[in-house]
């Protein structure tokens, strides 16, 4: 397996990328320094492109939130959606905050500015990691939560949403991370999930495990974007996103279009540096799920 190198220089855990007005984006969580705080005092760091490969760093995307406590902010997600107040294009992000890593809790925020800063925004539930999928008309909300059984570690939950991003019915187990691949001194962890839709059929990228060589990312399939799932064996499929020098614990995926073109995008250590950085790399799809190489 071939990573490439970082698309940007600096720390950038969770990547993401989306096309607005124009220009780029590219946003993650960041530096633990100053709290996550950027240097305009805002949280989760705003790279800017015109060609999608030379960044600027241009301050942070959320202002801070009226609750003083909310010290730690996770992984945003990215998308252009239709605004549920002007029915024209916003920009939409999903991310986690909390007081505690144990009381992170889901929200979802909206921008229609070029250069977006988010400056309120509404809490859906209780989870990290959140997704928003879309469906057609139908959303999908997925969250990484506590262990339902009184295990240690992660599950992944999922719910259709109310276009005010209310959830819909109870609460739907997507996984419970169980097995010696999920691993981790807290408990069984899965995390980072993101769901596309090809040839019929939901994928969900999932990574797994924590420390060092074992952490991966691998794929998962449904014919409903509730499920029931099932995990693609990475030793017989073609996608196993997984550690190959210098590149170490690669995950926490999304993936953005280009034209035709699919791109996945990953965090990971690189040649030995204390901090996660982007990377990205092509992604290829057929009738049997997703791949890092090209299919014939």
């Amino acid at each position: 397996m071939v990573h490439g190198t970082p698309y940007w220089d600096g720390e950038l855990a969770d990547p993401v990328k989306v096309h607005w007005k124009g220009q780029w984006l590219s946003s993650g969580t960041g530096t633990a320094e100053n709290g996550g705080r950027q240097s305009d005092g805002r949280y989760f760091p705003l790279l800017i492109s015109a060609d999608n490969q030379h960044w600027e760093l241009c301050g942070g995307l959320l202002e801070p939130l009226p609750n003083p406590e909310l010290k730690h902010h996770w992984a945003p997600e990215l998308r252009v959606v239709q605004s549920p107040e002007t029915g024209g294009e916003c920009l939409q992000m999903v991310f986690s905050a909390g007081a505690t890593i144990d009381q992170m809790y889901t929200y979802v925020a909206h921008s229609t500015e070029d250069r977006p800063v988010f400056r309120s925004a509404k809490a859906i539930c209780h989870g990290i990691d959140g997704h928003i999928f879309g469906d057609g008309a139908r959303r999908y909300l997925y969250r990484c939560t506590k262990r339902t059984d009184g295990e240690r570690g992660t599950a992944i939950m999922g719910n259709e949403i109310t276009p005010e991003h209310d959830l819909i019915g109870a609460q739907v187990p997507i996984l419970q991370a169980v097995g010696p691949e999920y691993m981790t001194p807290f408990g069984y962890v899965a995390e980072g999930m993101f769901v596309v839709k090809k040839f019929g059929k939901y994928w969900m990228f999932i990574s797994r495990g924590y420390y060092e060589w074992q952490y991966d990312t691998v794929v998962m399939e449904a014919d409903h974007p509730l499920g029931p799932f099932t995990i693609l064996d990475p030793e017989r499929g073609s996608f196993h996103l997984r550690s190959a020098d210098p590149v170490r614990r690669p995950g926490h995926v999304s993936v953005y279009s280009e034209g035709q073109r699919d791109t996945l995008m990953y965090h990971a250590y690189y040649m030995g540096r204390k901090v996660r950085q982007a990377f990205e790399m092509p992604l290829y799809w057929g009738p049997d799920g997703p791949s890092l190489q090209p299919l014939r």
